[in-house]
C-alpha cells in the first residue's frame, strides 16, 4: 500500500504470521486457559519518504510493539529493546531498502506538483494526544527518563518539546536527535520522545507537540507521583521500625513475667487490712520480775490477767 498524502509518500508491507501447530495438532504454546486456536500476527515493515522531517524513515513492528530503526546515515538497523540487538546486523535486505527508499523519492518527486491543488491533504486521525509518563520507578535524587507518547499521527511528523517549571528543558537524550516514529495498523504512526532528568518531589513537566501547518499544539503535563523513598530514608525508616520492634518485644516480655514475693507473711490479705486476732500474742510479763523468780502460773489462771 501505497498512498500519498501531500507530499508524501507511505509504503508498507504487513506480514500475517499465523501461529505454528505442534506435533500433536495443538497450537504452539498452547494452554488449557482458554486459546483454544492458533494465534495471527502482524509484523509491520513501514517505509515513508515526505517533504517534511524526517524525510526518510524506516520502521519495523510486531503486533504494535517496535522492535527496529533503520538508520539510513549509518545504513544499519536500530534494536528499540537490548533483547533484540543480535538481529539488528541483518543486512541481507540492505538492497531492497535502498530500492525502496529510491522508489519512494522519485514518486514523490514526480507525483507531488501532478497532484497538488487536486487531491485533499490527508491530515490523520485528528489532534494528536500526549501522554507523558517515567520510564522507571521514581526515586528521589536518581536518574531517571520521561517518555512522552504521542498517537493519532499522520503523515509522521511531530515536533516534541519538553518545558520544566513553565521554562524550556533540554529535549532529547543523548544519543537520540528526535522523537521515535512506530507505525501503527491502518497507516498511523505513534512518536516516542524521551527526556533524560533527575526527578525531584516538587517538578512539573509538560510535553508540547506541535505539527507544520496547525495552529494549536498539543500539552500533556506530568508531576510526580508515588515516588519511591530514597536509599537515605530507606534506611532511617527501618531502623526506626527495628527500634520500635525491640521496645514492643521488651515491654511484652515484662508483661508475662509474675511479680517476684513481697515478704509478707500473709500475701493473700490486702494491704492495710488487720490480721486475724487469734494470731497476735501478748506477752504482758512485768519487766520489773526477775525471769528467775517466775513460778508456774496457778492453774485457771491467765497469763497477764
Amino acid at each position: 500500500r501505497r498512498p500519498m498524502s501531500g507530499g508524501g509518500g507511505i509504503g508498507t508491507r504487513a506480514l500475517r504470521l499465523p501461529g505454528r501447530r505442534a506435533p500433536d495438532g495443538r497450537p504452539d504454546g498452547f494452554s488449557f486457559s482458554g486459546d483454544l486456536g492458533p494465534r495471527n500476527h502482524t509484523l509491520l515493515h513501514t517505509l515513508f519518504c515526505q517533504d517534511g522531517e524526517p524525510s526518510l524513515g524506516l520502521s519495523e513492528a510486531f503486533d504494535g510493539d517496535p522492535l527496529f530503526t533503520f538508520d539510513f546515515s549509518g545504513g544499519s538497523r536500530r534494536a528499540r529493546l537490548p533483547e533484540f540487538e543480535p538481529w539488528a546486523g541483518y543486512r541481507d535486505d540492505r538492497d531492497d531498502i535502498d530500492f525502496d527508499a529510491e522508489l519512494c523519492r522519485d514518486l514523490l518527486y514526480v507525483m507531488t506538483p501532478q497532484l497538488d491543488g487536486r487531491v485533499p491533504e490527508n491530515r490523520g486521525l485528528g489532534i494528536p494526544a500526549a501522554k507523558v509518563f517515567p520510564l522507571e520507578p521514581l526515586r528521589p535524587g536518581r536518574p531517571n527518563a520521561l517518555v512522552c507518547s504521542v498517537d493519532n499521527l499522520f503523515p509522521p511528523e511531530a515536533a516534541v518539546g519538553w518545558q520544566r517549571r513553565g521554562a524550556e528543558a533540554e529535549t532529547g537524550r543523548e544519543g537520540q536527535a528526535g522523537p521515535v516514529l512506530v507505525p501503527q495498523e491502518g497507516l498511523a504512526f505513534r512518536a516516542f520522545a524521551y527526556l533524560d532528568f533527575t526527578p525531584a518531589v516538587d517538578d512539573l513537566y509538560a510535553c508540547v507537540v506541535g505539527r507544520r501547518g496547525d495552529l494549536s499544539s498539543t500539552v500533556s503535563y506530568w508531576v510526580p507521583r508515588d515516588v519511591l523513598p530514597s536509599d537515605l530514608l530507606e534506611n532511617v525508616l527501618c531502623g526506626l521500625a527495628f527500634g520500635l520492634g525491640v521496645a514492643g518485644a521488651s515491654v511484652g516480655v515484662g508483661l508475662l513475667v509474675p511479680p517476684e514475693a513481697s515478704g509478707d507473711p500473709n500475701p493473700g490479705s490486702p494491704a492495710g487490712r488487720p490480721r486475724d486476732p487469734g494470731q497476735r500474742l501478748r506477752a504482758s510479763a512485768p519487766s520489773s520480775v526477775p525471769w528467775g523468780r517466775l513460778s508456774p502460773p496457778a492453774s485457771g489462771a491467765v497469763p497477764g490477767a
